[in-house]
């Protein structure tokens, strides 16, 4: 009997994005460990964003806004960020830190789709999943991450997608219904998104953990690497360009007497305000040291989803931080802090976005049992078991 195989599609193919390099092997190891056999599908979406431009007017100026302006800007500062790169070589240095886990460690095809040919990829899986992470997200829009390329007779499926948002336009409305007609199962790791799609939905959408979640802490501790630093230490790990965060977080070291490590320009680009960040810079972390630098860190400050997450596997002190100045990402954020009853931490807004809030806080207590996430975590493998359930016995949907 053919083995039947299930393809992931999400933010994976030459990320070199800690967050998304680890949700993407959380899944696909879940589903190994399992008895699934699974991959990740490498689809090379960045072909696509580079002739975004050229269509503007597909679905309207104003929508593609932010995706021009975001253009504009990156051309204002090239001078500045090739003398930072030239400096530095940043983004050499983190794409070969990068390569063997995102490569060797995580399984892949050993095809590169594009949009043009995603189709291909029905004839070597039976199962498709879309997620996690934002592969929602109308910024970078692909029909592809809503698996529009897959025939109806085979099993659809997102796992813990993201939209990163708190509202939708019409037109991603339009486009959620249609693209999500013929899924068996709709899974979102934003409570509020479920909300949002609810009505656009042929099923239930459910709210799932995160896949990161879904491995014990025994698990990400096999592949943690040992500890980088040998003083004690605070680790910084900002996407954002939120110059106040960066500001707090040195003065909170320099009280507490504490090293201050950091990954500058973790964003995939060039962050200008990294540049005037103190303490050690780390520019070559492989996502093993990334996930030891957590672990053994005194306090983490961040505005990142997954560091927040992997500062709860580790059951670390964290405070995190507003991305920019427009809260964007904000939903993200509110939703795992509230799930965890550690709203306290996110430090965002003039009222806790300063040092002596921070310093005001009581520290997590680890040992308090969180009924709410455990009864989440079985749900999410439910939801995974249930949809999947036509997989173990053989059939193809």
């Amino acid at each position: 009997m053919k083995e039947t195989k299930i393809g992931i599609l999400t933010l994976y193919y030459q990320s070199n994005n800690y967050g998304g390099n680890l949700q993407a092997y959380a899944l696909e190891k879940y589903l190994l460990n399992n008895g699934y056999a699974a991959e990740q599908i490498c689809f090379d979406i960045k072909k696509q964003q580079r002739s975004r431009l050229k269509k503007l007017f597909s679905f309207g100026f104003f929508e593609f806004f932010p995706s021009v302006f975001r253009y504009i800007k990156r051309i204002c500062v090239s001078p500045f960020v090739k003398k930072e790169e030239k400096k530095h070589n940043v983004l050499t240095r983190r794409k070969a830190a990068f390569f063997p886990f995102n490569q060797e460690i995580i399984l892949h095809s050993e095809k590169v789709y594009t949009a043009e040919n995603i189709a291909e990829s029905q004839n070597a899986y039976d199962v498709f999943i879309t997620g996690s992470d934002q592969v929602w997200n109308f910024q970078w829009y692909s029909s592809a991450y809503f698996l529009d390329f897959v025939p109806s007779n085979k099993i659809k499926l997102s796992y813990a997608a993201s939209m990163a948002t708190d509202a939708l336009t019409d037109s991603q409305k339009q486009i959620l219904k249609s693209s999500l007609k013929d899924f068996k199962g709709v899974s979102l790791r934003e409570n509020n998104a479920v909300a949002l799609i609810e009505d656009l939905c042929p099923v239930q959408p459910q709210y799932v953990l995160d896949p990161t979640f879904l491995l014990p802490q025994d698990d990400w501790n096999t592949i943690c690497a040992e500890p980088q630093i040998k003083d004690e230490y605070i680790f910084c790990y900002f996407l954002g360009e939120n110059k106040k965060s960066r500001r707090i977080a040195e003065r909170f070291a320099r009280e507490k007497g504490l090293k201050l490590v950091f990954i500058p320009h973790a964003s995939g680009g060039i962050c200008l305000v990294d540049k005037k960040c103190k303490g050690e810079s780390l520019y070559d972390v492989t996502p093993q040291q990334f996930l030891s630098l957590i672990k053994y860190a005194k306090y983490v400050f961040t505005d990142s989803f997954h560091a927040v997450v992997f500062s709860n596997i580790f059951q670390k002190q964290y405070f995190v931080f507003n991305r920019n100045k427009k809260g964007e990402m904000n939903s993200r954020i509110k939703n795992i802090t509230k799930l965890f009853y550690q709203e306290d931490r996110f430090c965002a807004g003039k009222d806790r976005e300063n040092l002596q809030y921070i310093q005001a806080l009581k520290e997590i207590d680890y040992t308090k049992e969180n009924q709410e996430f455990e009864n989440l975590k079985i749900l999410s493998i439910q939801f995974l078991k249930e949809n999947l359930q036509p997989v173990s016995n053989g059939e193809n949907g």
